[in-house]
């Protein structure tokens, strides 16, 4: 019997190898497969540490970020269009006053939906969707966020209904179908129903990027929305969302200085957002989604 108790030596990883365990990783934490290149899919927080070690560099968040934890997506994916080599894109503002660009066409919308559909779905219907412009990179400066309905959905009691948010970012959050049941009420006039997002860099050395997507059901006072980060030692500015058909987009971004976001190991920091609303009068909506 010997009683050395350290652990045997384990060779690293090749990259083929590390890619594979994170695929498994995701797979084995969430029901919803991912596509086959075009976007990139929510998980839940049980994901935190294992895509933390393949992501470096890049916390990424899903939906309900709200400051006392995060929900991680997938590695990134191919973007659904990208500028041309040969013609270099300078890089846009990294926050925009205002992203509702206005409706799209039907035909725009479908084409939309059918670029994330779900696997395994038979139809893809546009329930809801709107032109934005997407701050910061050096990609497109405008998108289309579309609300889908895949059927069949995705079995096992938590995405049956096939709700999906495709952002215009090439990115894609699914509805669960708890939070696509919830209503709107005079108390609470606004529902989150997804979200995805991201925080670029330590923020120990150099400012550290913030950008957060969400999709909300609003109730029909609400005319005018906006988001914003707030942190412990500082707020980003306000920016305007898209407000239509009972439905609501916000995009946060802030540019962090260095030494204000820190992070915990446990991926917890004091980083949130806010909303403010307003009636069609300019009158203030109260909301707390």
């Amino acid at each position: 019997m010997t009683t050395k108790l350290d652990p045997p030596h384990v060779p690293p990883l090749s990259p083929s190898q590390r890619d594979g365990l994170r695929r498994r990783v995701m797979t084995a934490v969430d029901p919803m497969p991912r596509s086959t290149g075009q976007r990139r899919w929510a998980a839940p927080a049980i994901a935190v540490a294992a895509v933390g070690a393949v992501v470096a560099g890049t916390l990424v968040i899903g939906s309900q970020f709200d400051g006392s934890g995060v929900q991680p997506a997938a590695g990134p994916s191919t973007p659904a269009s990208t500028p041309s080599a040969s013609t270099p894109t300078a890089p846009r503002a990294a926050w925009l006053p205002k992203v509702d660009l206005g409706p799209v066409s039907p035909a725009e919308a479908a084409r939309a939906a059918n670029a994330c559909k779900l696997p395994g779905a038979q139809r893809v219907d546009a329930l809801w969707s709107r032109r934005v412009a997407i701050p910061g990179g050096t990609g497109p400066a405008s998108g289309v966020v579309v609300l889908t309905k895949s059927t069949p959905g995705q079995p096992g009691g938590t995405y049956d209904l096939g709700i999906f948010t495709c952002f215009a970012g090439s990115a894609g959050a699914a509805v669960h179908d708890t939070e696509w049941k919830k209503q709107t009420s005079p108390g609470n006039p606004a529902v989150i129903l997804s979200g995805m997002g991201d925080v670029g860099g330590t923020g120990d050395r150099k400012p550290a990027s913030a950008s957060y997507e969400n999709i909300l059901r609003v109730d029909p006072r609400i005319a005018r929305i906006e988001s914003r980060f707030v942190w412990a030692k500082g707020q980003g500015k306000w920016t305007q969302g898209a407000v239509a058909g009972g439905f609501a987009y916000t995009h946060s971004t802030a540019l962090i200085p260095p030494g204000q976001y820190q992070p915990t190991p446990d991926g917890k920091s004091d980083l949130h957002q806010q909303y403010r609303a307003y009636d069609a009068a300019g009158k203030p909506v109260p909301i707390n989604p």
